[in-house]
């Protein structure tokens, strides 16, 4: 997970000035790489401007998005979740049981919590079934597919009903836990920056 952060006095008199940082990173190494001394003033901080120009993270930031809140997250993001699930996240190779695990080790469960296993899908369907409501079965299977999912979890909806996962669902969720995460940590931060 790395930033690129540029100098926007050198950006606007038309030539680069930046680089690319891994995260966390610290904000003196970011002001002593990117700016020059004369570009700094008597206490050491620029007196220019800096913005992200580019970025390779899992989730969407602005250019002026604080440092320290991707510190924040980025600390988080290593110290919580399994490095392995981590990775498969950063790599867009999760399943729905990854997905469950990273909320549940940011303690974002909720954003999940509408996922549920196929144990959970059988045990409803046999109640169905044990109190002669073939209608409502015919309901939970409308929309799940008979091919089972690799994780095979489900989707279950607000009416009662469920829903095979799909790639998309998975990739919005996954969307959610960020901004869940993104606005926890930034809400606890004073930009700094």
């Amino acid at each position: 997970m790395r930033i690129y952060v540029a100098n926007l006095r050198a950006y606007n008199e038309g030539y680069l000035k930046g680089e690319w940082f891994d995260l966390p990173v610290e904000w003196e190494d970011i002001v002593h790489t990117i700016f020059d001394e004369d570009e700094l003033d008597s206490s050491g901080n620029p007196k220019g401007d800096h913005a992200i120009h580019d970025y390779e993270l899992p989730f969407d930031i602005s250019e002026w998005q604080s440092i320290a809140d991707l510190n924040d997250m980025v600390d988080v993001l290593e110290s919580v979740v399994d490095d392995n699930v981590l990775q498969r996240i950063l790599h867009n190779t999760f399943t729905a049981s990854d997905l469950i695990y990273f909320a549940d080790s940011l303690g974002l469960g909720d954003q999940v919590s509408d996922i549920v296993p196929l144990e959970f899908l059988v045990s409803q369907l046999q109640s169905d079934m044990e109190e002669g409501n073939v209608y409502s079965v015919k309901c939970k299977l409308e929309d799940v597919k008979y091919e089972l999912a690799e994780t095979e979890y489900y989707v279950l909806e607000g009416d009662g009903n469920f829903s095979s996962i799909t790639k998309e669902f998975l990739d919005d969720t996954l969307d959610e836990v960020f901004k869940a995460l993104k606005l926890d940590c930034t809400s606890n931060q004073v930009n700094a920056s």
